[in-house]
This record gives C-alpha cells, structure tokens and sequence, in this order.
C-alpha cells in the first residue's frame, strides 16, 4: 500500500489481507515501509523545513511540538481520507465503519519531558474507532522516540521501529492495550503525522468543511478570472507537484500543499481533471469526452479549454506542448 498524490495504490490480495489481517489480530499492529511515494515525500519535506512547531502539552501524557494550520497537514488529511485507506484498516482489523481519519503533524526533539508516557488514546464516549496510524516525515532517520505497546496485565513491551522517512505504522488502540513513545536521542528530531480513524465525521462533512471559503472551479465566468492565455487544443497539461488530489464518487478534491487551498470538481470537470492528468492534448482528451458524453467535439473541446483555463489560472496545473510534457512523464 502506497500513498500517493492521487490517493491510495493498494496492490494487496484476498490472501494478502487474510495474512495481513492474521498478522495485526495476533501483533496488534501493521507496519508499512514505504508508505509515502517518494516524489509526493520529497515535495512535504521540502514544505516542513520551515515550519514553526509550538509546544503543546497533553496533561499527564507528556509534550510535543505541534504543527498547527499547516498547508501540509490539509493535503494529508485529503489523501488519508481516501475510502480504499478507510476500508483497508476496517478490513484488518475488524473495527465497525470507518468514517473517516484525522491526525496532527508533531515534533519530538531530545528535550527533557518531550515524549509521550504510557496511555490507550480512548475516552468515555469516544468517536475512534479503535485503530490509530503514524507516518514518519523525518528528512533523516532518528535515534530513540520509538513506539512501544503492551498489555495493562503484561510487562512484556513490543517496539515497533519506524526511523525511516515515509514508513508508517497502524496500530490497535484497546482499554486494556496501552502505547507510549519514548524520547528522542542525539540531534535528529522525530517528525510525525499521526492520528485515529474515527467513526464520525462522514467524507460530506469533511468535504464541506474543506471546501468552505474556497471558489467552485467548475463554472468560474472567464472575466472573473485572473489574467491567463487561452489553452491551445494541441496543449497538455501537467500537474505541479504540490497538487494532490482525491477522486470519490464521480466528484474530485483538490488541495494545494503550497497554499493550503482546496478547489471541488463535480462530474463533468472531475473526468475532465482525469483526462487532462494522463498527458493527452486537450484535442484528445475532447475525442473522449465527446464519444463518452454524446456531445459535438467542438463543444467537449471548449469546455476543456475552459476549464484548464480555469484551473491553470489557479496554478493547479500547467500547460505545454504535448510532446515535451510526455518526455517529463
């Protein structure tokens, strides 16, 4: 399983979850090398070296560094949004429905008092379903600030290694589980996102909260718009490297890890989005759209041009020649 800027890549089989599912029934936990596609990785850590980390506490817990209103943290929670991520960990654990996962970005420096005692992260009347995950963001692999679990009646302690940049951990949350992490060690801090699957919010209402204040990108009049050139048809669009986006249900999300905007598509735009995203001309991604929609290719051609009008004006793509953007991919 892969997290990647257009959402989860899950190559497991039926009998990769049966053993998958074996595995964290028996251990309690899943690891995941490699968790975050590399480029979308380089582009994050790029973004997280200048950011300002203030320090929060977590009454007898302990302390940490935290990230708040960052763009990063809002295209993470888009893409760990995603239902195949959602029904995964449903799936190998057992847990009831998966609504949805929210998480925070945190830093662990060799600082006395800076880790996280022994705790289970469920409270009375708590929306988690069960299930929490951590994905390391380090730019280098650290020493100490490991995740350990045991059981309340058991002293035997489980350490679960997650030093290099992108690997994750999903693990069981229980009342008779508890987990803690232990401090870091030497000059290399520990960067995180971690954070629980929860019962509720529902994708709508996440949705709504993202897309709150942020411009509709379907139908956008041209004269509102800031000044752009026309698309040529023989032009192919590229997405920058900042944009991730995640496609549910014939609708697409769009979050800029540069500005921490998110834009929606409905329908027509999201095929439209999909097309454009493969390298094709705007020629060519109008023969599909018109075969696929029972409309005039001049019209499927004008309405692309609108629309990567529209989003390049927004810088969420750019447009070049098509043979050039081929040779990037």
């Amino acid at each position: 399983m892969r997290i990647t800027p257009r959402g989860i890549v899950n190559s497991a089989n039926a009998d990769d979850l049966r053993h998958i599912r074996s595995t964290f029934k028996r251990e309690n936990y899943l690891r995941i090398p490699a968790f975050i596609e590399p480029r979308l990785l380089a582009v994050i850590l790029k973004y997280l070296q200048r950011a300002h980390f203030e320090q929060s506490e977590y009454g007898e817990v302990g302390r940490e560094l935290a990230l708040w209103n960052s763009p990063v943290v809002g295209a993470l929670h888009l893409l760990m949004n995603d239902p195949a991520l959602l029904e995964f960990v449903r799936r190998i654990s057992g847990c009831g429905p998966v609504g949805s996962f929210t998480g925070r970005l945190y830093r662990m420096i060799a600082r006395p008092g800076m880790e996280f005692g022994w705790h289970s992260d469920l409270i009375e009347n708590d929306l988690r379903v069960g299930v929490a995950m951590t994905i390391n963001l380090g730019v280098r692999p650290y020493r100490g600030g490991m995740l350990q679990m045991r059981r309340m009646d058991d002293k035997a302690i489980t350490e679960i290694p997650n030093a290099e940049p992108g690997d994750a951990i999903i693990f069981r949350l229980a009342h008779d589980l508890r987990h803690r992490v232990t401090p870091v060690e030497g000059k290399v801090p520990k960067t995180a996102f971690t954070g629980w699957f929860m019962a509720v919010p529902k994708y709508a209402d996440l949705k709504r909260e993202w897309l709150a204040g942020s411009n509709d990108v379907n139908g956008l009049e041209a004269s509102r718009l800031p000044t752009t050139k026309t698309p040529a048809p023989e032009e192919a669009v590229s997405i920058p490297p900042t944009i991730v986006a995640l496609p549910r249900r014939g609708e697409t999300i769009i979050a800029s890890i540069r500005t921490g905007r998110f834009y929606g598509l409905n329908g027509t735009a999201s095929r439209m989005w999909e097309l454009m995203a493969t390298g094709r001309s705007l020629h060519r991604s109008a023969l599909v759209m018109a075969r696929e929609y029972s409309v005039d290719v001049a019209v499927a051609e004008r309405d692309l041009i609108a629309l990567a009008a529209n989003l390049a004006a927004r810088q969420l793509i750019t447009l070049g020649k098509a043979e050039k953007i081929a040779r990037r991919r």
